[in-house]
């Protein structure tokens, strides 16, 4: 446990934008904190992305003190500061053009169309800017200086929001509160609570002109952010986040960098998994390419070069090319201001455009040679003098990709008119040519309590929408965009480098359960954004602007729901009587506010009123290495699902040539046990189960909740069961269970013998 050190004082004011932005806006500059040495929240909000940005306007909403730390001095995350203001609803132009809107016979694109389906703080704030660029990827292209306005009039009115600008996470102190029995493991593991959080605030020395703050590259840069000592830019202070009256803070970490999972020792991903959904890691340098985007403007005359001299930057690589477009549709791709169709006789003087390329294979300045983030032995050791647990060497491949990127967009200019190109930095708040923080399409991602990630398969479960859970909290919609890494390898989970090939490609409209804004062993903390639980290919789904809102703002109000009622994530989740049942509901309610938790697709609402909605508890007993999913009713792991399986499918399976081994059975170990259970290739289990919500040859039965029965001779249940439902129908009569002996370990049970055990208190 590490000490926190305390300096006396906080800067008197902290910048939040380059010259020209203060003058255009000078009444948006934060105010001064005065000295700060203890700052105490009811909510701490780790940002840096779009989902910090509504986790603490929804925590403050609530009426609870609401800190937001912020890496730069504009808040915003892929609005803003990363560079990514086109916004990428579910039924943007390229993706699901008007003659392929229906997949499987569902209307995908139209819902997210509605204010109803989506954020509506976030749906409004896109509604009233104007004027916007004309671009082909969207139908809501604009200057991030614009969005920025409108976000700043709305939080300049929430009077116990907090913005702390330019300020990083340094260390985070814990402490113990009890340990936890992994049923998957059967491993003990610790709870903790984070009790503080120590940042470094940075301000400008005066002696620093306006025009070169922000002119550092960041891979220059972000050793000093992070630094606690003065230097030749900056002054340093330090600043305590802490809880009120000595209590804990509830924290939620949306930062882009992990910084309060991997500094609190919170167990997490990163790359991809040996299978979609599961806790182990197939390549923890194989997820995503990033990309440091930069606008682009075409001006009336030729001007001097405002971006870094080609000699600067490392060209070594970069193979450009449209692929099947040209220099004007790459232009219009992403046009945040002007109007015109591709391949005009001449772009407009005035126009500016944010580039972010790729077409097909690495062709633009998506930077797939490297992963960014430090491997998981490497970050640990980061932690002692924490600087982001970023690859340095990665950050300026980022960079020089983009830079060399510009200038070969200057030098292919087909018109002679590259020399009237320029960087815009005033409308990206630097003056080095480059967005403040890099566009990262994967981070680091909470392993949620139970080991439960969000993952495909409940995003594709119930036509058609996807899994209606009890406990959902957020909806989104959008497909699995997968831009990977150069010589990674990907599970056919991950559909490989081709994210639309697949029946299974596109997820239906799905929703986010409270379960995936949790931490297993970190108890007042809550994540949001990229950084919730989730698989490598969900996150591909929920990473867009639309679904950080969502995420960020269901994650914002139940930390104030939590700091309220002193609760702890595990509070909410274990299902003590009808606790978990109440909570969720009492949280869904003060969502409601903000954004819809139901789906309305043609005037229907999904889930509707008098549907069950099964809880997204994952203790089942499953063979060691698989995990159970919900949606299909078995467990499975990279290749295998493991039954038992109706006798309809195992028909099926017969008459396709499978023989024996459609009905043997294999022994496996599940925790301290061995459970025999069916074992088919997972593809082969799923393309005979049906699309139905249970498998073929089974159907819901009415009076056991959250069950499939089968017919026949003797009526057969089939779970799965939880790890208390297995225990309590294994245990002898004497101990208070029902003797089931070995046959408690399977799938199935009969279903006289289930309504007997699931009548036990």
């Amino acid at each position: 446990m590490r000490n926190i050190n305390i300096k006396n004082q906080i800067a008197s004011s902290i910048l939040f934008s380059i010259v020209l932005f203060s003058v255009i806006m000078p009444d948006l500059l934060i105010k001064a904190h005065g000295q700060i040495v203890d700052e105490q929240c009811d909510v701490i909000v780790v940002g840096g992305s779009q989902s910090a940005l509504f986790a603490a306007i929804a925590a403050s909403k609530e009426g609870k003190d609401t800190c937001l730390i912020e890496p730069t001095d504009w808040i915003g995350g892929q609005l803003t500061v990363s560079g990514v203001p086109a916004i990428d609803w579910q039924w943007m132009n390229n993706i699901n053009p008007s003659n392929a809107v229906f997949k499987n016979g569902v209307d995908g694109n139209t819902p997210h169309r509605l204010r109803a389906n989506n954020n509506y703080l976030f749906y409004d704030w896109i509604a009233q800017i104007t004027p916007k660029g004309s671009c082909t990827v969207s139908r809501d292209c604009f200057l991030p200086t614009d969005i920025l306005q409108v976000i700043y009039s709305y939080i300049n009115n929430i009077p116990n929001l907090k913005v702390f600008n330019n300020t990083v996470v340094k260390d985070v102190l814990t402490s113990w509160v009890g340990t936890r029995l992994d049923y998957s493991t059967n491993q003990v593991f610790d709870l903790k609570k984070i009790f503080s959080i120590k940042a470094i605030a940075r301000s400008y020395r005066s002696s620093v002109p306006l025009e070169n703050r922000y002119k550092k590259r960041l891979s220059s840069d972000i050793n000093e952010w992070y630094s606690e000592f003065d230097s030749a830019d900056f002054t340093k202070n330090i600043v305590n986040f802490t809880g009120k009256l000595g209590n804990p803070p509830v924290v939620v970490e949306a930062s882009e960098f992990g910084d309060a999972m991997v500094l609190s020792g919170a167990p997490y991903l990163q790359g991809n998994e040996k299978f979609d959904g599961s806790i182990e890691t197939a390549n923890e340098s194989c997820g995503q390419s990033s990309t440091f985007t930069f606008n682009m403007k075409m001006n009336p005359t030729v001007v001097p070069e405002n971006n870094l001299p080609l000699d600067q930057v490392d060209s070594s690589y970069g193979d450009f090319n449209f692929g099947n477009g040209t220099w004007d549709t790459n232009w219009t791709y992403r046009r945040l201001s002007g109007s015109g169709t591709g391949d005009t006789a001449k772009v407009p003087a005035g126009e500016t455009t944010v580039m972010n390329w790729k077409s097909f294979g690495n062709n633009g300045n998506d930077y797939a040679k490297k992963y960014l983030f430090k491997s998981y032995s490497d970050a640990l050791q980061e932690r002692s003098n924490w600087k982001g647990g970023i690859d340095q060497t990665a950050l300026k491949g980022v960079e020089d990709l983009s830079y060399y990127f510009y200038h070969w967009l200057k030098q292919t200019e087909p018109r002679g008119d590259g020399p009237k190109l320029s960087v815009d930095n005033p409308t990206m708040g630097t003056n080095n040519g480059l967005y403040k923080m890099p566009y990262m399409r994967d981070i680091r991602r909470s392993i949620g309590i139970d080991n439960y990630l969000l993952k495909t398969s409940e995003m594709l479960a119930q036509k058609p929408t996807g899994f209606r859970y009890m406990d959902r909290v957020a909806t989104a919609n959008y497909p699995f965009d997968i831009h990977p890494i150069d010589n990674c390898q990907y599970s056919n989970d991950d559909i490989g480098n081709n994210y639309k090939q697949g029946v299974r490609a596109e997820p239906y409209p799905f929703y986010i359960s409270f379960r995936s804004l949790t931490n297993k062993s970190i108890v007042n903390m809550l994540v949001a954004g990229k950084s919730m639980a989730q698989s490598f290919k969900a996150s591909a789904s929920t990473r867009l602007q639309p679904g950080e809102a969502t995420s960020g703002t269901a994650a914002g109000v139940a930390a104030a729901y939590m700091a309220t009622n002193n609760l702890t994530t595990y509070n909410i989740v274990e299902p003590t009587n009808d606790t978990y049942r109440s909570s969720i509901g009492k949280i869904q309610t003060l969502i409601k506010k903000y954004q819809p938790i139901d789906w309305s697709i043609g005037g229907v609402t999904y889930p509707s009123s008098t549907e069950y909605l099964k809880n997204i508890r994952t203790n089942y007993y499953c063979p060691q290495g698989a995990v159970v999913d919900l949606s299909e009713g078995w467990c499975y792991d990279e290749n295998n699902a493991y039954g038992p399986f109706p006798k309809a499918m195992v028909d099926k399976c017969i008459a396709y040539g499978g023989g024996p081994a459609c009905s043997e059975l294999k022994s496996f170990q599940a925790g301290s046990k061995t459970i025999n259970a069916q074992r088919w290739s997972k593809l082969f289990a799923r393309n005979l189960r049906g699309d139905d919500i249970c498998a073929l040859g089974s159907a819901p039965a009415l009076d056991i909740k959250d069950h499939c029965i089968e017919q026949g001779s003797i009526v057969q249940v089939y779970g799965p069961f939880t790890v208390n439902q297995v225990e309590s129908c294994n245990k002898t009569p004497a101990q208070g269970g029902l003797g089931g002996g070995n046959a408690c370990y399977t799938n199935r049970y009969s279903y006289n013998f289930t309504k007997t055990m699931l009548a036990k208190p």
